[in-house]
């Protein structure tokens, strides 16, 4: 089953871009501790590593199982799609009720996913939820979206 309410860890989101780039080869490298060679997602990771389209925890790991937040979703989606080539527009999300939750770091991504029609947010209170983990039913809609970019 899809089970679209499931969350979406930071692996799996890694592993569904490195295919969507046809699985190029990753390089060898030990990028993060907790990255350990010959797991089914340690050459995306690498891959998006060493592309720039992620990064990790700013202690040396990656949390490869960790569900991953809606603001780390978008940096991935929005670096996957700079990586790419697209050039994406920005849009100013002081609109929205929680943008007090987006951390310093997932501003620009944010806004960029935004402006890009790639996040549209939660109508019925106006919030983005940066911190709520993404569920595998909004990957599929986010990456639908990041398609259509351009």
């Amino acid at each position: 089953t899809f089970s679209p309410d499931d969350y979406t860890t930071r692996a799996a989101v890694m592993t569904m871009l490195y295919r969507m780039n046809g699985s190029p080869e990753s390089g060898a490298a030990d990028i993060f501790s907790d990255v350990p060679f010959g797991e089914w997602y340690t050459n995306a990771v690498i891959w998006g590593a060493n592309a720039g389209i992620v990064s990790g925890n700013g202690d040396g790991t990656f949390a490869p199982d960790k569900a991953v937040t809606r603001e780390e979703l978008v940096k991935m989606i929005v670096g996957y799609a700079e990586y790419e080539g697209e050039a994406l527009s920005e849009r100013d999300i002081t609109g929205f009720a929680d943008t007090s939750a987006v951390s310093d770091w997932a501003v620009p991504f944010m806004q960029k996913a935004y402006g890009s029609g790639i996040i549209s947010g939660y109508p019925e209170d106006n919030t983005i939820r940066p911190q709520g983990t993404a569920t595998r039913a909004e990957l599929a809609q986010i990456i639908y979206n990041s398609q259509q970019v351009n």
